[in-house]
């Protein structure tokens, strides 16, 4: 998470949400568990609290509205269930077709993102 969070810190993203963006590659629902183990602290807090609690390193909150809006536009336009993908190859049969969707979808996401960001 610490290692691309350069890349999607513009998008007001912290290491642990990169972390939960990385394993919801495999499905879109792994996302909110993700978040939870990131956001552990050991008490018995629900998570929505735990994430309006969160700080980053220098004592700001990580999930203002803005990076909010941000996590779910990425969501919106992002492509990130592997099995599509797969299927997808499948029925074109070629590696380019998934390729050129899942750079473009990811490359859309961002940049929307970026601007409700």
């Amino acid at each position: 998470g610490r290692a691309i969070e350069p890349v999607f810190e513009p998008l007001g993203f912290d290491w642990r949400v990169d972390i939960a963006l990385v394993s919801s590659i495999a499905a879109r629902e792994v996302f909110v568990s993700s978040l939870a183990v990131t956001t552990e602290t050991g008490n018995e807090a629900a998570l929505p609290e735990r994430l309006r609690s969160t700080r980053d390193s220098s004592g700001r909150r990580v999930f203002t509205a803005p990076t909010v809006a941000a996590i779910l536009v990425f969501f919106v336009y992002a492509l990130q269930c592997l099995s599509t993908v797969a299927v997808l190859a499948r029925e074109s049969n070629s590696r380019k077709w998934p390729a050129v969707a899942l750079v473009s979808m990811l490359g859309l996401a961002y940049v929307a993102a970026l601007i409700a960001h």
